[in-house]
């Protein structure tokens, strides 16, 4: 419109299935898929919710998440896992069998 200004051009993320975008709520909002993140909340868009993702005016990505290939014959351990809700358990430890592949939830990391 006439009194529109261009702030940013954000580009579109493109999505596989060996990378997930790492996102953060900079104010509470409703995202793109219906979910109410509230203000500093982070979570994982990955290909199985979207192909591509143009982050929206209240939410930053913060980066790029790898996935966590287990052959059948390995295992590892994930510190501070989250439960089904996506809430991390501060403290807890998972251990996780391959065969499998996944990706880390914000917050969590990998036992050395």
């Amino acid at each position: 419109g006439a009194y529109e200004e261009v702030v940013d051009i954000v580009n579109a993320y493109v999505l596989t299935e060996k990378k997930a975008l790492h996102m953060r709520a900079l104010k509470t909002f409703k995202d793109d898929f219906g979910v109410t993140r509230k203000n500093g909340e982070e979570w994982l868009i990955k290909m199985s919710d979207t192909e591509t993702h143009i982050p929206n005016v209240y939410e930053e990505v913060v980066g790029v998440v790898n996935i966590t290939t287990l052959s059948n014959r390995s295992y590892c351990v994930v510190l501070d896992p989250c439960d089904e809700a996506n809430h991390p358990q501060l403290g807890r430890k998972k251990l996780v069998k391959g065969e499998k592949s996944f990706f880390l939830m914000p917050g969590e990391r990998l036992e050395r």
